[in-house]
């Protein structure tokens, strides 16, 4: 039972094993809007599971997403996410409802890519920036050029810095132009030692045909929605802090879950009424003011293709 003494138990799949939490409540928000999110995490994971896996919406009201849904599945396998999405869409028929949204933020999952493909068709699938961004900074440090990025000058254009926020900001830009500008870049910093191994990486894991992650899926231009599931990673931390534990009991992560359920939704419930809502960090909305400024202006015409990606690059935060 939830908090409020409502059943929190939506699915108990025997073979293979998995659960999903939530309440009649959650299936209503979450079939009521067009735009949802999925992430996954490992730490506060009990056994025999593999992950925590949840759904969250965006709430207008908390200017954040909330989760609505925790699932504990046994592995990340195209057919156990095949298996959890169809259990899902039944649980909501079930309900009388229909769960078919518009546009899934994902992390770059390839089994759950796959498996959401073949489940829900019609949806625009995205993945996470934030993820995207980790992705390319996680490969900068496998090539040991860690330290030379920490040690680069912002003001350096030929520099690891420069060179990650340049691959970075391709994600704001036109489809049509990626391969052009990719190919312009390694020409530009040819001269890193290791560079190379970089390049590979991202021709082939993100450009190139037949690539793991094509450009629709991390592609940002002219899309005005939601472009990260980073408030996820705060949750996640919040959750993993009260849990205090890896490999914790199951009892008490599904106490925690409760709790964390119980807890959003008295946020939500509190504010409902509340007119001054939490504001976002004004660092995050100047930033994303400033990217639409300039796609609006390059839409126009009134910024050359060169001149966008320059600003674009100047506008991408580094670590």
């Amino acid at each position: 039972m939830s908090m409020d003494n409502k059943d929190f138990i939506l699915v108990d799949h025997l073979n293979p094993r998995f659960l999903t939490f939530g309440t009649q409540q959650s299936l209503h928000d979450l079939c009521a809007l067009d735009h949802i999110f999925l992430d996954g995490t490992f730490k506060s994971c009990p056994d025999p599971f593999a992950q925590l896996y949840t759904v969250h919406i965006q709430s207008s009201i908390l200017n954040s997403t909330v989760p609505v849904l925790y699932s504990l599945l046994p592995n990340k396998t195209k057919n156990m996410y095949k298996l959890f999405f169809n259990e899902l869409r039944t649980v909501t028929v079930k309900h009388d409802l229909v769960l078919n949204p518009r546009f899934i933020t994902v992390d770059f999952e390839q089994g759950a890519i796959s498996a959401l493909k073949h489940i829900f068709p019609g949806a625009t699938l995205k993945g996470c920036n934030f993820h995207y961004n980790q992705c390319l900074f996680k490969k900068i440090q496998e090539l040991g050029l860690q330290k030379d990025y920490y040690d680069s000058s912002p003001d350096d254009p030929t520099s690891v810095k420069s060179l990650f926020k340049q691959t970075a900001a391709l994600t704001f830009m036109p489809m049509s132009e990626i391969n052009d500008l990719w190919c312009g870049i390694m020409d530009k910093f040819d001269h890193i030692p290791h560079a190379q191994g970089f390049f590979d990486y991202f021709t082939e894991t993100w450009v190139d045909e037949g690539c793991l992650f094509p450009e629709t899926l991390w592609n940002y231009y002219n899309f005005d929605g939601p472009r990260t599931t980073n408030g996820l990673e705060g949750w996640h931390h919040r959750l993993n802090s009260n849990i205090g534990t890896t490999n914790p009991n199951l009892y008490v992560v599904i106490e925690e879950l409760k709790k964390d359920y119980a807890f959003n939704m008295a946020t939500l419930k509190q504010l409902e009424n509340n007119t001054n809502k939490p504001p976002r960090k004004k660092q995050f909305i100047f930033r994303n003011q400033r990217i639409m400024d300039l796609m609006t202006r390059y839409g126009k015409g009134a910024l050359s293709l060169e001149e966008y990606f320059v600003k674009m690059c100047n506008t991408i935060s580094t670590k």
